[in-house]
Formats: C-alpha cells, sequence, structure tokens
C-alpha cells in the first residue's frame, strides 16, 4: 500500500513538472507573442499602467519635427531655425519644458481677432509652426505635461506670449481663427530661455508687404541652411516579415503564408492580413473583433501608431527619421499619418504620405507603409533662397514649403507650392 501511495506521489510529481517544462519551452517559442506581452484582459497595477503610459508617450514624442522655432524679442530683434534637423530640433527641446507647463496648465480658450493675434507676438513671443495640424492634448502628452484647458483643441501653430508677469499659450486652429489661453508660466521663465537663443535672422512674412499672398505666419529665413543630396531606395530587402508579423499583433507560428504571382508575400492569421509587396509597400487589414474598449482614447492610439512605425519603417529608414505629418479623427477612430524626413526636410512622396495607418479601439485596423531607406550624401543641394520662393509663391496665392521630392527612382530637394488653410 505504501509503495503504491510513493508511486502515485512520484507519477504527479513527474507531471507537474513536465507542464512547468511545457510551459517554459511554449514561452520561449515565443508561441503566445500574438498578444503583446500580457493578455489584453490581465491585471496591471496602476503604477505599472503611468510607467508603460510614460514610455509610450516620450517614444511617440521623438516622431515630432517641428518646420520652424522662432524667438522674437521684447525690443523686436527675430531669430529662427527651419528645416535645418537637429539644430532646429535643439531649439525646440530648449523651450520643451516651458510649452509642457503651459500646455498643461491652459485655461480655457478665448476667442481672438488676427490683430489680437498679432499684437501678442509683437511684444516678444517664443513660436513654433508645428508643420501640420496636431491636437494640443497629445502635444502636451508628449512633452510630459498632459491635459490642459486647450486638450480637445488642434492647431498648426503656436506660440508664448507675455501676459503682464505671467506668459499666455497663443495658437492658431486654421480657419476656425485664432486663440489664447491664460497659463500659470511665469514671464521670467520664458524670459530666460529666449535671453539665450541665437539662430537665423528671420522674420514673418505678414511683416513684408511684398509677400501679401504668402500664409501670414510662415517664417521667412534671410539664409537657408546647407542642403544636401539625399538618394532612396526601397527597403523591401532589409524587411524582417516575422518581426513585422510581431508589431503587428500576428503570430507568425500559425500563420498561413504565400506569394501571389507579383512576388508579395502575404501573411494571414484569423481575421488580419499583412501583405508586403517588392517595391517595401507594406498593408495590413484587420477585420478582428474589437476587444471592448470602454471608451476612444486619441493619445494612447496614436502613440501606439508611433510606436509601431519607428520599429517598422523606422528601423530601415537609413539617414531618415520619421516625422508625425498630422490626424483626422472621429469619435470612434483615427487615421495617423508619417512622412520620411532627412535634416528636418520631409520626403514627399509622389501622392499621399509615406504611412497611413487607422486605429480603433486601441486595433490596428488598417495600415499602408512606404519601406524606404535613405542616404545623404556630401554633395550640396541648391534651391532658390526663401525670400525669392516666398515671392514666387506670393503671386499664385501659395506657401513655399521645402521638400525633398521623391519619385521613387529619384529624390530631389525642391520648394513645392500649397494653398494655405484660410485661402481654402
Amino acid at each position: 500500500m505504501r509503495k503504491e501511495m510513493y508511486g502515485s506521489i512520484a507519477r504527479k510529481c513527474l507531471i507537474a513538472v513536465l507542464l512547468v517544462t511545457a510551459a517554459v519551452l511554449l514561452l520561449q517559442t515565443d508561441y503566445f507573442a500574438a498578444s503583446g506581452g500580457l493578455p489584453e484582459n490581465s491585471a496591471v497595477s496602476p503604477a505599472r499602467a503611468a510607467g508603460a503610459a510614460a514610455t509610450a508617450s516620450a517614444e511617440a514624442a521623438a516622431v515630432l519635427v517641428p518646420r520652424a522655432v522662432m524667438v522674437r524679442t521684447p525690443e523686436g530683434a527675430v531669430s529662427a531655425s527651419a528645416w535645418d534637423g537637429e539644430a532646429t530640433e535643439q531649439a525646440f527641446r530648449r523651450f520643451a519644458a516651458v510649452m509642457g507647463e503651459a500646455l498643461g496648465s491652459a485655461g480655457a480658450p478665448e476667442k481672438l481677432t488676427e490683430p489680437e493675434f498679432r499684437a501678442g507676438m509683437e511684444s516678444g513671443c517664443f513660436f513654433v509652426d508645428l508643420g501640420g495640424v496636431f491636437s494640443l492634448g497629445l502635444l502636451s502628452d508628449w512633452l510630459g505635461a498632459g491635459g490642459g484647458g486647450a486638450a480637445d483643441m488642434d492647431a498648426d501653430m503656436l506660440y508664448l506670449g507675455f501676459s503682464g508677469e505671467a506668459v499666455s499659450l497663443f495658437f492658431r486652429l486654421g480657419r476656425q481663427g485664432f486663440y489664447r489661453c491664460a497659463t500659470a508660466t511665469q514671464a521670467e521663465t520664458l524670459s530666460a530661455r529666449m535671453s539665450d537663443f541665437a539662430a537665423e535672422r528671420a522674420h514673418f512674412a505678414w511683416e513684408d508687404p511684398r509677400l501679401g499672398g504668402v500664409d501670414p505666419y510662415s517664417v521667412i529665413l534671410e539664409q537657408m541652411p546647407a542642403l544636401y543630396r539625399v538618394s532612396g531606395a526601397s527597403a523591401w530587402d532589409q524587411a524582417d516579415p516575422a518581426h513585422l508579423m510581431e508589431i503587428l499583433g500576428m503570430n507568425s507560428y500559425v500563420a498561413s503564408s504565400y506569394y501571389d504571382a507579383d512576388g508579395t508575400l502575404v501573411q494571414m492569421e484569423g481575421g488580419r492580413t499583412m501583405r508586403l509587396t517588392p517595391e517595401g509597400m507594406l498593408y495590413y487589414r484587420s477585420n478582428e473583433p474589437s476587444p471592448g474598449a470602454e471608451k476612444h482614447d486619441l493619445i494612447a492610439a496614436v502613440n501606439q501608431v508611433c510606436r509601431l512605425l519607428r520599429q517598422s519603417a523606422g528601423l530601415t529608414a537609413g539617414d531618415a527619421e520619421i516625422m508625425f505629418s498630422g490626424m483626422e479623427q472621429s469619435e470612434t477612430a483615427c487615421t495617423v499619418y508619417f512622412d520620411y524626413c532627412v535634416s528636418g526636410v520631409p520626403l514627399r512622396p509622389t501622392e499621399g504620405h509615406a504611412a497611413a495607418v487607422t486605429i480603433s479601439d486601441g486595433v490596428v485596423r488598417w495600415a499602408s507603409i512606404s519601406l524606404r531607406s535613405y542616404s545623404r550624401t556630401e554633395e550640396p543641394e541648391t534651391v532658390l533662397p526663401m525670400f525669392r520662393a516666398a515671392a514666387i509663391a506670393s503671386v499664385r496665392g501659395e506657401t513655399p514649403v521645402l521638400v525633398y521630392a521623391d519619385s521613387g527612382e529619384w529624390t530631389r530637394c525642391v520648394w513645392v507650392y500649397e494653398q494655405w488653410r484660410q485661402n481654402d
């Protein structure tokens, strides 16, 4: 009897060891990698969730590439950095904490007339041309503050201006006009940052009567930064399909795979399909059911897309970086747009953007991503001085924007002319 009891115990111990060993082996093979780590309904401590959110915001902020930053002193001296990659980024980062504090502490927006908006500039300001339409709530999150009275609004440009001993946040919302918010930021703090700023001489288009057709708040540099030729090619041969599937939430171990007649790799798992073409285009579509999110979280959605782009197109971009180019949103979904840039100058494909991703209820529903690799050469690019480009644009009622035009076969730095929003 005792021998049988000992034998039973031994068999149970052996079974337990085998079960544990099997579980470890399954985890090591990433068999359950499609969940991205923890299951969707697993409990996460508040501290861990907050830390993960902060990390996601910091990682996403890397795609913020302002078109121009400018400092205008109360005495009227103006200097700016634009289309200058690291220099412009460093200039913006110098003011990032102050801007974050202003956004996070902003009160309710007050509608302004355009003369009132300009008057705030003339008393001294730190100005940022975002280069696209941004959610101020998203921008506040990226700068480490979060919230604020203007969090539900968008802007394509904004500035911090003096209001006595305090600082006000001013911003333009396209055709919807101009706004101002009181903030808790002190004038002394902003003044200290502005006093140390040094860059190229510049002015706004509205300050030159010869540029009446240009967006009035275009920053006109007196001298352009050095520009260099860029070459580009498909990054198809550098792409890792298994890695791409992983970041899209697909399980490469259970997906079915085949090649179309044109050489496109097709991976299918459940209601999800990924296609990788020989030209380097990545397409993804998901018909998976919603996990049951209670509320559409715009900031979390955009941060998720930023991480996806940095871990896909960003890994094979070469000398280029991934930049946020704007977004469209509804109550239940948002589509986020990205482009490549070299030294702060956007790389503009023939049509649309380099990447567009739609996310709903925390799930990526659709994506189109051009996998490209770029190399910056030491050969200089020559473009028209900015004032001449602006003068040509003014006649046509347009605004000059510097880009690297990418046809797929060649890349060239040029001025393109765009209608500015108030003339739409």
